[in-house]
């Protein structure tokens, strides 16, 4: 059912006139000013800020500009207007995704995050690589994209006792920690020096 599923998707995406495009190994100076404006929309919808945001942003900036030979970015548009992407980088038989973002003030993007996905796995496919790494945050798309999961953990560290005890209990309340992490989290390893 979700073959069918995500055909309705490509349909309806298509019938919105959204099509995806891809570059290679590098952005011009008008995708990377949609590409900040798509991080700026994720960023200001965000609950919390991040103190990687802005270095998450300064890497895409300076992937995007610069030619790297295995590098590729899969974008999406409606009506010609950049609407998000996801860059990934090819190693030996694996496609790994970097980095990407979509415009968060958008009502609808008609499903081009699920659509997304497929285009990289098609990419693959064609270019006979074998695995495709989707990227470190699992949510209900990639899950049913995937065929295996592999459980990662987020480690945080401050030098200030406060912030970190903040961060640890925070986490708890999250399900993006493994169980690794908090089992080092619990043990005590992950704690201040003054």
């Amino acid at each position: 059912t979700h073959y069918k599923n995500i055909k309705r998707k490509i349909r309806k995406f298509g019938n919105k006139q959204g099509v995806y495009t891809r570059v290679d190994h590098q952005l011009s100076e008008e995708q990377l000013n949609a590409l900040k404006r798509c991080f700026q929309a994720t960023i200001d919808k965000s609950v919390i800020y991040l103190p990687y945001q802005d270095l998450y942003l300064n890497a895409a900036l300076t992937t995007g500009r610069t030619k790297i030979e295995n590098i590729y970015y899969f974008i999406a548009t409606i009506d010609g207007e950049f609407i998000g992407y996801q860059t990934a980088l090819v190693t030996g038989k694996y496609l790994n995704a970097l980095h990407g973002a979509f415009d968060r003030t958008l009502k609808t993007t008609y499903h081009a995050y699920d659509i997304m996905f497929v285009k990289m796995a098609e990419f693959a496919l064609e270019n006979g690589l074998e695995f495709v790494d989707f990227g470190g945050v699992a949510n209900f798309t990639k899950e049913k994209m995937a065929n295996t999961l592999r459980e990662t953990s987020y480690f945080i560290f401050s030098k200030y006792p406060l912030v970190q005890k903040a961060i640890d209990s925070m986490f708890k309340f999250t399900t993006i920690q493994g169980e690794d992490q908090l089992k080092f989290s619990e043990s005590g390893a992950v704690k201040a020096k003054g």
